[in-house]
């Protein structure tokens, strides 16, 4: 092939890239992506609701400026937890991210831990060339790639706590599991 078949090509490939970026929607992808980052907060008080209102624990939000490409700047909610005088936050950083939908940093006086949003089977990602999911049953999921889904097939989504490297498995958020990530990061 010579190289102006070559450069024709590339001209092609990224005619297509521009044509399938133009076709999602990015302010539903945003909408999307802090309705899930409110659910996660929701959750968290749920799970928090009795030392809530025995006074143990408080909660705060404030508003956070992100800035991806394709969405643009936008504020999301920022979540503080505070326990006595610990005080843990939880700070979204985007969803437009490789393999997952959204991530939050969740951030102590001892440590740091990750939440992400991903599909409910995910037990751990494998990282090879690209990023691959492996589902229980040991078969590939690769439906996380930027724009894939389709309008609907969200359902599957739920918030994951990531272990640390180098084997990074995914632990499904829970009371028990959100209390075992909380005292972890503040050295409970």
């Amino acid at each position: 092939m010579s190289v102006a078949q070559d450069f024709r090509a590339f001209v092609q490939r990224q005619q297509q890239k521009a044509a399938e970026e133009h076709a999602i929607d990015w302010n539903a992808r945003k909408q999307e992506w802090l309705e899930y980052l409110d659910t996660l907060y929701d959750d968290i008080e749920t799970y928090l609701k009795e030392y809530i209102q025995s006074g143990a624990i408080s909660l705060k939000k404030s508003q956070i400026e992100l800035n991806e490409e394709n969405i643009g700047t936008y504020n999301a909610s920022r979540l503080f937890i505070d326990i006595g005088p610990q005080q843990i936050s939880l700070t979204p950083v985007g969803t437009l991210l490789i393999g997952t939908k959204g991530r939050v940093d969740v951030e102590g006086s001892a440590g740091s831990a990750r939440l992400l949003l991903v599909d409910r089977d995910l037990i751990s990602p494998r990282v090879l060339f690209n990023v691959e999911f492996v589902k229980p049953d040991g078969s590939m999921s690769d439906t996380l790639k930027l724009g894939d889904k389709t309008e609907g097939q969200n359902s599957d989504l739920v918030w994951k706590i990531a272990t640390r490297p180098p084997v990074i498995n995914f632990i499904d958020l829970t009371k028990e599991t959100l209390f075992e990530m909380l005292m972890e990061v503040s050295n409970g």
